[in-house]
């Protein structure tokens, strides 16, 4: 778990799915920071991520502010 925090990994926020995980890597999201400068339409773009995308995106949100 300490690599990903330094990593900041997507793989934080809690309980994504692998295939959500995949569809963002491939589309060059791999960090909570790069992830929490989305909208919400962009993610539920993703693979494995629709009703999920809010809670997400609060979670992103708040790792990349200390929160």
């Amino acid at each position: 778990m300490n690599e990903l925090k330094k990593q900041r990994s997507i793989q934080l926020l809690h309980s994504i799915r692998r295939d959500a995980v995949k569809s963002l890597a491939a589309n060059g999201i791999h960090t909570v920071d790069q992830f929490a400068l989305l909208s919400l339409e962009e993610i539920r773009k993703f693979k494995g991520i629709k009703s999920t995308a809010e809670r997400y995106l609060a979670q992103a949100r708040a790792y990349v502010n200390n929160e």
